[in-house]
């Protein structure tokens, strides 16, 4: 299995985590406390959330039509198991923005085995009063120098 290269691993770090939740909007950042999501957790009888996507498996960029149809399969089989919320990862320059869901209540090991089912490098855990963590589901490469 290919590492997953240090630059993308790196810009999952700088990358605007996006939550559309009723009456709000909530924006995650990797290490990070997050008191609204807190307080969301809380309104929702949870204590732990993900963070994942089905777009651009391995971070491959696919196509438009490719990736929606994976995203609607994906909605699909996480909303029938768990609540979610739609959201959207941005990157720094904005141009890069994929569909994801926040899946509440879900735990960590069940969240990652779904992020692998979908072939996703990493997924976001939340835990309420903790800092949003990003989780590796593939090594990464070490960094260059």
């Amino acid at each position: 299995m290919d590492p997953i290269p240090r630059d993308t691993w790196e810009a999952y770090f700088r990358t605007l985590y996006w939550i559309e939740a009723p009456g709000e909007r909530l924006c995650l950042r990797v290490g990070e406390p997050s008191p609204d999501l807190d307080r969301l957790l809380q309104r929702h009888a949870v204590r732990e959330a993900a963070y994942v996507t089905a777009w651009n498996p391995f971070s491959r960029v696919r196509s438009e039509p490719e990736n929606a149809a994976r995203q609607r399969e994906f909605v699909e089989e996480v909303r029938a198991q768990w609540q979610v919320l739609p959201g959207a990862g941005v990157g720094e320059d904005e141009a890069w923005k994929e569909p994801s869901l926040l899946i509440l209540g879900i735990p960590r090991g069940d969240a990652m085995a779904l992020g692998r089912r979908w072939e996703q490098n990493a997924i976001l855990v939340a835990e309420a009063g903790r800092p949003v963590e990003l989780v590796a589901l593939r090594p990464v490469a070490a960094p260059k120098g």
